[in-house]
């Protein structure tokens, strides 16, 4: 888990004024994700987190090799500094134990896979910016925003389902239903290749002070935006309600989606190429 702050160019005036507010941020990010057992399953948090969890499944365009990038916090100061790996077949996190991985998988992974190909189409360049209606045909809600929730433990701390004991619950147990109301989730196209994945991270707007605590997971073609507490700037579509569907319970539902760069690994960051080479740019002649 990182704990470093990074502030968008031609913002570092604004910081003194959101000082304290930023503190007290750090301190909720730090109490979401940096409790529990680092070595346990992030989901039951009691057995060893030693199995190898797809993520985003396999059949969910996730088989090629990606180049991770992580902060690197030694070397990281007036510019964001970056450690890079090479992984082979797919995203993965070592991060599951056995039965959670298997039971999630079981359950929830082939429905996910139908979703994702459902959006496929409509997650392309051309569309960014843009809001796409999207017609599901008899699908299970409950079991898609399971397995997106799956992936958001899987790639957060062990502080997520540690401290959302509901959370655990809900994962744990195919036939639960229904968030606890601090938590939202939120969907998006991603209209380009790759993914990210922010674990707990918190977010505040320096003009207006308002702040937010998520965390982000994406893989073309969708993003998933786990809100805690509040969705302030969260703008996503709002599946929270998908979870108070039965596990059995098919539904068609139209949705309208979001489409957006997500060009960054900083978690709701949807600038355009253009926008985010500028602002390196900016961020560069400021350092010298």
């Amino acid at each position: 888990m990182s704990h470093v702050f990074v502030v968008k160019p031609g913002e570092q005036s604004r910081l003194p004024a959101v000082a304290d507010k930023a503190k007290r941020l750090q301190a909720r990010v730090l109490a979401v994700g940096s409790s529990g057992d680092t070595s346990k399953c992030r989901i039951c948090g009691s057995q060893p987190a030693n199995t190898k969890e797809d993520v985003p499944p396999k059949e969910a365009f996730n088989r090629h090799t990606v180049l991770l990038r992580n902060i690197d916090e030694t070397r990281s100061g007036a510019c964001v500094r970056w450690r890079n790996e090479q992984r082979q077949g797919g995203h993965f996190e070592y991060s599951l134990c056995k039965k959670c991985n298997n039971d999630t998988g079981g359950w929830y992974g082939r429905e996910y896979v139908s979703f994702v190909k459902a959006c496929a189409d409509h997650a392309v360049v051309s569309n960014a910016g843009k809001i796409l209606t999207i017609e599901l045909k008899d699908i299970y809600p409950a079991r898609i925003v399971k397995q997106a929730l799956t992936m958001v433990c899987s790639s957060s701390g062990p502080g997520l389902t540690y401290g959302s004991p509901e959370l655990r619950k809900f994962l744990l147990n195919k036939d639960e239903r229904g968030l606890p109301d601090y938590l939202k989730l939120h969907v998006y196209l991603r209209c380009h290749g790759g993914g990210r994945s922010s674990g707990v991270a918190g977010i505040i707007n320096t003009k207006t002070g308002s702040s937010t605590v998520v965390s982000e997971v994406s893989w073309w073609p969708v993003g998933w935006i786990l809100a805690f507490d509040d969705s302030h700037g969260v703008v996503e579509y709002n599946v929270s309600e998908w979870c108070k569907h039965g596990y059995d319970e098919r539904r068609s539902i139209t949705i309208k989606l979001p489409c957006h760069f997500a060009v960054t690994a900083y978690p709701m960051d949807f600038r355009n190429p253009e926008q985010v080479l500028r602002g390196r740019n900016e961020q560069f002649k400021q350092s010298q």
